[in-house]
């Protein structure tokens, strides 16, 4: 007996009336069936001409003209079909819907509902795939975006509009893996142009449509001129990092740097993103004297060897850039900068691993400079120096006299006098100056009279002597434990050392030296 079926397997159903002889049953993404009649171009992989489809019962879905030489598609009819899925958002109470996202026809259609407080409807934003080739997003039924596609995906033209129709934005391929984007503005004058590399990237991420805005579950852009002003902001700032990027490939690199970058095999370390083989150039461009550039370049090697990182973790990018802004420094006139990208970078809690003696034996050139500047009227110099010394300065007596004399002045700020402090605990134990640590803090911790700066010496006397610390020590942890609002708010000064809980640095002290609360 033979049974009809579909054309990948499944039960052939009856033909309604209205269903052409030679279409074909598809059962379809979801498991949602369909016929439809279509026509490949004989001698390209792509549709041609009509394309038609019907729900099971003979009902006309959609209807597509496919052009014959390019066979990018042009969408003739669309049925209102009921949603096959919707998702609600509400504003605080739970029953006034802000969003609504509905999924219709097969997935090809997505539809974003926006209300006021009210219920009232503010806006509509809708997505319309046309499978393989075409994705175009409207607002209000206005077209804001519209990408055509190759075969392989990637897009032959991406462009967005104006409400009145007129390109705003548009890409062409130059079929090399990369194209242009070109704006313009309501006039059709063009204003910039920039070009993107690795399209491919793009389209497999289906990052064409990003520079629309960003959905939220609460209406943001009640207005077309509010959609249409964010997606110009995003251009913009794509474009001024393009130009950015530029400026910084093209800063000449003194022969001094150099020399030093030349020492390095960047593209063999490690970073957040890849490899550091472009960390050189950035690195350059901390000495330009455009501090707008200069700011950007601090910011992105930060991301690339030390923001993103856990806290037993680090790239070996961090080390070979700390190691060059040591010898930079050197040098730089103007060094607050680099000093505080330097500061940042050695902050990092893992980096007392393999390769940090090598890079305290780089930064020994710049130990008498970081003296000078430690003891800075500016504070924000000074904290900076004094954190890289008590590394950079290990071992030499002149940091610890320095560091003495530097908490103990009382013309300083007390927030000043506390980091210090810290730095002069940490250079003990990093040094291993444990006999130095007792006796100076000792004597100090009994004759000080600011809460704080008793708990900061109380820390380190008490991690070293844990069960065997004094009840002073103790009493003086205890006493920052319960005036969270005085003695523990002020400690958030060394959250470099201790963590951004405080609080719970302090329990473990006391756990380790057998106290419990």
């Amino acid at each position: 007996m033979n049974n009809p079926m579909s054309e990948n397997g499944h039960p052939l159903p009856e033909r309604p009336a209205t269903v052409p002889v030679n279409a074909c049953f598809i059962q379809g993404e979801n498991n949602h069936p369909y016929w439809v009649l279509r026509q490949l171009a004989p001698t390209k992989d792509q549709y041609t001409g009509e394309y038609t489809e019907w729900d099971p019962q003979g009902k006309l879905l959609l209807k597509r003209i496919y052009h014959d030489d390019s066979g990018i598609p042009e969408e003739v009819f669309m049925a209102d079909v009921c949603p096959e899925h919707t998702d609600n958002d509400f504003y605080a109470g739970g029953s006034v819907i802000s969003r609504s996202r509905r999924y219709s026809y097969n997935g090809c259609q997505f539809r974003q509902l926006f209300f006021d407080e009210s219920g009232q409807l503010l806006y509509e934003l809708k997505k319309v795939f046309v499978p393989t080739r075409v994705t175009r997003c409207y607002y209000n039924h206005i077209l804001v975006f519209e990408m055509i596609a190759a075969q392989d995906q990637t897009p032959v033209s991406a462009k967005y509009f104006y409400p009145d129709g007129t390109v705003m934005t548009s890409y062409l391929s130059n079929g090399e893996n990369r194209g242009t984007w070109t704006m313009c503005n309501t006039a059709g004058q063009v204003i910039w142009a920039f070009p993107r590399e690795n399209e491919i990237f793009v389209s497999n991420k289906e990052k064409w449509p990003d520079f629309l805005p960003e959905c939220i579950n609460k209406p943001s852009h009640p207005t077309i001129d509010s959609y249409i002003d964010a997606v110009v902001k995003k251009f913009t700032e794509e474009y001024d990092n393009y130009v950015t990027n530029t400026t910084i490939q093209s800063l000449p690199i003194p022969d001094y740097l150099q020399a030093e970058l030349d020492r390095i095999s960047w593209h063999q370390l490690k970073t957040f993103v890849g490899t550091g083989e472009d960390l050189p150039v950035t690195i350059n461009g901390l000495l330009t004297g455009n501090d707008y550039i200069a700011d950007i370049c601090a910011e992105r090697i930060w991301c690339r060897v030390g923001k993103y990182i856990s806290y037993y973790d680090h790239y070996d990018a961090a080390y070979a850039t700390a190691t060059i802004l040591a010898h930079i420094l050197q040098v730089a006139t103007a060094p607050s900068r680099l000093l505080a990208l330097l500061y940042r970078i050695i902050s990092i809690p893992s980096l007392r691993t393999a390769g940090y003696a090598e890079l305290v034996a780089s930064m020994a050139g710049i130990v008498p400079k970081l003296q000078q500047w430690a003891s800075s009227e500016d504070h924000v110099t000074a904290r900076h120096a004094q954190h890289i010394l008590l590394h950079a300065g290990q071992g030499r007596p002149e940091t610890e006299t320095l560091f003495q004399q530097e908490w103990q002045n009382v013309t300083h700020p007390v927030w000043r006098r506390e980091y210090t402090l810290y730095c002069l605990g940490r250079y003990y134990e990093i040094s291993d100056s444990y006999t130095n640590m007792r006796s100076h803090f000792t004597t100090a911790f009994q004759q000080e009279l600011l809460p704080t700066l008793q708990t900061i010496m109380a820390i380190y006397l008490v991690r070293d002597a844990e069960k065997r610390s004094e009840k002073s020590w103790i009493d003086s942890i205890i006493r920052a434990l319960d005036e969270p609002d005085t003695i523990l708010k002020s400690l958030n000064v060394i959250e470099t050392f201790t963590g951004w809980d405080p609080e719970g640095f302090l329990i473990m002290i006391l756990e380790d030296a057998g106290v419990k609360r």
